[in-house]
């Protein structure tokens, strides 16, 4: 069964500016940005837990926070490699839990966003105005980022379903049959 949402564009090829390519590259290129993230986070996490005379730079980052976090980063991992996975044998079923996980994301951070720049505005207005912007230019991007790697989890579906002759169930006709559609029974009437 396909995972679609409606009204989320669905994109033929990456473009960025002046640059383009294919969808398929653009999701690669995604998955492993996330992995070397996720790994690189890790590894902070075990260094700041495995060796106590190093501060973290945040004050906020103590040893409960930093384990929540190492958990969650691990997590995040696990997901990125079933996406690479799911890229790389063009299985889409790999994909669809980094997808549904991270569009779950999109939606519950985006008010976040806009509340933490709000209580940024009531004490200083330049700072909640940074906030916002900076904000929801992540917001933005990462968005973007999720409607790459949707439309090439559409295109790898499409691509399946046409090959398996599986029903395309919104017309509930075969993917490769064209529909025919009975004639009226009011012109059938005039007609005799």
């Amino acid at each position: 069964m396909t995972f679609v949402v409606k009204y989320i564009p669905v994109l033929k090829e990456w473009r960025l500016c002046c640059c383009s390519c294919s969808l398929r590259s653009a999701a690669i290129v995604l998955a492993w940005f996330g992995i070397l993230a996720s790994v690189s986070k890790i590894v902070t996490c075990i260094t700041y837990l495995s060796h106590p005379a190093i501060q973290p730079h945040a004050t906020y980052e103590t040893k409960e926070f930093l384990i929540v976090m190492l958990g969650t980063t691990t997590g995040a991992t696990i997901l990125n490699v079933l996406l690479l996975y799911g890229i790389h044998n063009k299985k889409p079923v790999y994909m669809l839990p980094f997808l549904v996980l991270q569009l779950i994301g999109l939606v519950v951070v985006t008010p976040i966003v806009f509340i933490a720049g709000i209580m940024a505005a009531v004490n200083s207005l330049e700072l909640g105005l940074i906030a916002l912007v900076i904000g929801f230019a992540f917001v933005v991007l990462v968005a973007f980022f999720w409607i790459v790697l949707y439309s090439y989890y559409r295109q790898v579906e499409e691509e399946r379903n046409h090959d398996s002759g599986i029903v395309n169930y919104t017309y509930g006709i075969p993917n490769d049959h064209d529909q025919i559609l009975p004639e009226d029974k009011s012109s059938q009437v005039l007609s005799q």
